[in-house]
Formats: structure tokens, sequence, C-alpha cells
């Protein structure tokens, strides 16, 4: 099986995602849900906070770019970026993931420079230091 039901009822397969079972909604519950760090905090984080912490750092023109910079977190979790970079096969199913619902979302996003791309990277790391949990040794 490589599908996840999501809380909408939709069925968001991996290897074939549908852009119709992309739901806005379930992105923002699942965010909601995810902590963020794999739980390594000092209270709850959800991706859904970081990424409102990241959006509103950002000019209003990549506010949304900020709120969706994490959307495939909702179908696929939170790897920790060290775990992450041990999995290149997770990375192209969630760079394929993006894609489906950057498509879905096409009024969403408008198309991202360089320097767009690394000021949002840039307000991601910066939240990601400052968010509530022991320093990285």
């Amino acid at each position: 099986m490589s599908f996840i039901i999501t809380r909408s009822g939709k069925h968001v397969n991996f290897v074939a995602t549908d852009p119709s079972q992309i739901d806005i909604d379930d992105i923002a519950e699942g965010l909601s849900k995810e902590c963020r760090f794999g739980g390594h905090c000092e209270g709850f984080y959800s991706v859904a906070q970081h990424s409102i912490h990241v959006a509103y750092i950002l000019p209003p023109e990549l506010r949304l770019e900020g709120l969706l910079h994490d959307a495939t977190e909702a179908y696929m979790r939170d790897i920790p970026s060290p775990l992450k970079e041990l999995l290149p096969d997770y990375g192209v199913l969630e760079h394929k993931l993006d894609a489906v619902i950057r498509a879905t979302n096409v009024e969403a996003f408008s198309p991202c420079s360089q320097v767009q791309i690394q000021y949002v990277s840039s307000a991601c790391t910066w939240f990601g230091s400052a968010s509530p949990r022991h320093s990285m040794k």
C-alpha cells in the first residue's frame, strides 16, 4: 500500500499523487498535529506554528510560500534533517509531492526566484535555531 487516508477521507498516493486528493484543510490539520524536531523540544511546537512564524517575518508577497514551505510534512511527517539526508528516496518522494501541492495551489505560489527561496530558507533556519529546544552540539 503506497497511500494514506487523510482526515477528510482523501487517498494520497505517494507513488502517483492525484492532485484532486490534495486538500488545504488536510494540510492545515496535519501540520498542526506534527511536532518539529522529532518531538525533541521543550514543549509541543508544531510545524504549523513554525510555518506561521516563518510567514510572519517574510514580506507580504512571500507569506504564502512561508506558510506552505513544509506542506509535504502534513502527509509525510517532519523528518529531522540529519535523518532525511540519509534517505534519498524519501527526498525524491517529498519533491514529487511538493510539486503536486504547488500545482494544486498554483494561484497560491508565484514562481520563486533564487533570492526568494534563500529568503524563505533563511527565515526557516532562523526560526529553527530560535525555537524552544536544547542547543545542538
